[in-house]
């Protein structure tokens, strides 16, 4: 039995025998995609360029980003002190003391373990106590069997 190889006899090569142009000539005119592609590699090679300093600084940003929730959460937690200490107090029936140590506990965690994983020291560490602090807040605020809460916290880890 015979091998039928390439095209098979089939003139299906760059060759057209209707006498219009061959593929050769078609792929010769500039196409408008290579066109668009030579201005977006100009582009990004500008961009490149533009961005070269900020570079070195990038992973820690993106570590900053990642725990700026639980410095937000410290922040207004500080700045909303009382009301914080009036809701677990009243609402949530925990003894005065144990308030002002739960609220001070996890503003400490959350700021410490924030720095720490923004400047890579102890990173495991670090996010074992914002696991903590999610945990306890959880439990602290009733939120324990909230779903939406627990889960949006521990995609942050």
């Amino acid at each position: 039995m015979a091998q039928i190889r390439g095209t098979a006899g089939y003139n299906l090569g760059p060759s057209n025998s209707f006498g219009g142009p061959g593929r050769t000539d078609a792929t010769n005119d500039p196409s408008p995609l290579d066109a668009i592609r030579e201005q977006t590699s100009k582009i990004e090679d500008w961009l490149d360029t533009l961005s070269d300093p900020v570079k070195p600084y990038l992973p820690a940003i993106g570590r900053f980003l990642i725990v700026v929730t639980f410095l937000e959460d410290a922040l207004r937690i500080i700045t909303q002190w009382n009301d914080q200490l009036l809701y677990l107090h009243d609402y949530r029936h925990i003894p005065r003391g144990l308030t002002h140590l739960f609220l001070l506990v996890n503003v400490v965690a959350m700021v410490s373990c924030s720095t720490l994983v923004i400047i890579r020291k102890h990173s495991e560490y670090a996010v074992a106590g914002l696991l903590g602090v999610v945990v306890t807040q959880a439990l602290g605020y009733g939120l324990i069997f909230d779903l939406n809460f627990f889960l949006r916290n521990l995609s942050v880890m």
